[in-house]
């Protein structure tokens, strides 16, 4: 289990990732946090996302 600390700075890393194109990374990194904690919606909606954009729909949807 990672650390409030490291699932923010996961979740800020996927960001950056996600906004240069690196939806791969983006959603390792997501998925890494939402391991750790996974009650935080707004990280779950993010992987979604990223799933989503990386044309995984049946990804997206299980994420939300």
């Amino acid at each position: 289990m990672l650390a409030p600390m490291d699932v923010r700075n996961r979740q800020e890393q996927a960001d950056r990732a996600a906004a240069s194109g690196d939806l791969a990374t983006a959603r390792t990194l997501l998925e890494q946090a939402v391991q750790s904690e996974g009650s935080d919606a707004s990280l779950w909606l993010k992987l979604s996302a990223v799933r989503r954009a990386s044309g995984d729909l049946a990804g997206a949807l299980a994420a939300i």
